[in-house]
């Protein structure tokens, strides 16, 4: 799927971050760079859009296979939002790996964007089915970036 600016704007959060998946597997680091809010930690090292596309060119580890993905939650409160989800990757070496994680939106000019999130890997958390797992726990036990 190529994703546009304009179905950026159209996006719910659960939305969001299923197209940030999908986006991620095809390599799509425009759109990945514009899903993310002016305020992140992300936008603070990366400047422009061009700073990152040169940094995804070169890093393996940026665009993993993703095998699956699975939203859990979605949470949505005036202008921020909160979606957890687990995902399962393959990395460039062929290890399998995969993690919990919270996103948390905001929204700017309309439109849903990436603020943060807290990631925990799932051996972490083997022993609990995905029915036991919330965002406060993965907030806590996560580490944010």
């Amino acid at each position: 799927m190529d994703l546009t600016l304009k179905q950026l704007s159209e996006l719910k959060p659960a939305d969001l971050i299923q197209a940030r998946i999908d986006a991620l597997e095809s390599a799509q680091f425009r759109f990945i760079y514009a899903s993310y809010h002016p305020d992140s930690n992300f936008r603070r090292n990366f400047k422009s859009c061009n700073e990152y596309l040169t940094h995804a060119r070169t890093e393996t580890s940026v665009a993993p296979q993703i095998d699956e993905c699975t939203i859990l939650l979605e949470y949505v409160e005036s202008s921020s939002a909160r979606v957890l989800y687990r995902v399962q990757i393959t990395l460039a070496d062929g290890a399998e790996t995969g993690y919990y994680e919270v996103a948390e939106l905001r929204c700017d000019n309309g439109a849903w964007r990436y603020l943060c999130g807290y990631k925990v890997p799932l051996d972490e958390l083997s022993s609990l089915s995905a029915e036991h797992i919330s965002c406060e726990m993965i907030i806590q036990r996560g580490i944010c970036f």
